[in-house]
């Protein structure tokens, strides 16, 4: 059987760097960095961003069309898990399964969050940090590391991108459909995560037949940053039990 290709989609406001904690675990994956996101390993933005979750699942099946990998297996993260969600719906003859991470199957938005984006961006990103991480007292001075850099790093994307990300997630309403999803599913979050609670991931677990729920402690939104060997680990086991 051929082996099965990993494609990691990050979340609104962020791009393919997101998974540095990832690469080594999973050096032969697939890090899309969705249009207009800077990040990745050419640093470059292509195109414009997106205002619609199915309008970026388009631009994903058609890069992964075009790469031609016979089995594929999507991990995405919040809004990368709507995608994701999204694509498992149209049943792609390559889909095999599906990661969802720290997400859910509707993603509405604080409107405090949606009007910050559009008129003070800095403290949008300030509100999206404070709120993606688990609390500052519980966290390691590597794990503050990584939430600084992500404050940077989201701060590079442009507003424009960001705000568009999040009205696709605002958007966003799968509840009524998710339990038509019919590949392999894992469902991760972080038992502190303010952005997705684990409630949206238990609702997951419960309609998607067959799905399996993993709820990291001491984590919150950013989990694959947060606690990485755990998660690698989950994620690692799910992937080969694809090819069983």
């Amino acid at each position: 059987m051929q082996d099965t290709s990993l494609v990691f989609i990050h979340g609104a406001g962020s791009n393919a760097d997101f998974w540095h904690e990832q690469r080594a675990a999973f050096p032969n994956a697939h890090y899309l960095n969705l249009p207009g996101h800077t990040g990745g390993r050419n640093g470059e933005r292509e195109g414009k961003g997106r205002e619609r979750v199915e309008e970026y699942a388009d631009w994903v099946a058609e890069y992964i069309e075009g790469a031609k990998p016979a089995r594929v297996a999507l991990n995405g993260h919040s809004m990368g898990g709507a995608i994701a969600q999204t694509l498992a719906l149209r049943r792609p003859y390559w889909l095999v399964g599906v990661a969802l991470t720290g997400t859910g199957a509707r993603l509405r938005v604080l409107p405090q969050l949606l009007e910050l984006l559009d008129t003070d961006y800095p403290a949008a990103v300030d509100l999206i940090v404070a709120r993606s991480f688990a609390p500052a007292e519980q966290l390691t001075y590597a794990q503050k590391a990584r939430r600084n850099g992500t404050r940077r790093k989201t701060l590079r994307t442009p507003q424009a991108v960001t705000l568009g990300d999040y009205r696709a997630c605002d958007r966003f309403d799968l509840m009524s459909q998710v339990d038509e999803i019919a590949v392999p599913t894992l469902c991760i979050v972080g038992a502190l995560d303010a952005m997705t609670p684990p409630k949206y991931s238990r609702y997951l677990h419960s309609r998607i037949p067959g799905s399996r729920l993993a709820v990291i402690e001491g984590a919150g939104h950013m989990l694959p940053l947060e606690r990485p060997q755990e998660y690698n680990r989950l994620l690692s086991e799910f992937v080969s039990g694809l090819g069983e």
